[in-house]
């Protein structure tokens, strides 16, 4: 199975939660957290920020779902 395909079945759960809210239209915020070091796919940086490929494929969902995301920190 594809990198992009793994990455793409974890997260539709994520954009199916958000995508019909994001309908209704109003400006929503969601609360997430990751895995901190599972680069290159995903890493919190020492600023605390989310990068990474599910990083870029979460943050265009959610400019096209106009969905403002938090990231929670976590240890792992």
């Amino acid at each position: 199975m594809s990198i992009l395909r793994t990455l793409s079945r974890a997260l539709l759960p994520v954009f199916l939660l958000m995508l019909p809210l994001a309908w209704q239209g109003e400006v929503l915020s969601a609360r997430f957290c990751v895995d901190p070091d599972w680069a290159p796919f995903e890493v919190i940086t020492p600023e605390g920020r989310h990068q990474g490929i599910a990083a870029d494929l979460l943050q265009l969902v959610a400019r096209r779902a106009e969905v403002k995301l938090e990231l929670v920190p976590t240890a792992s």
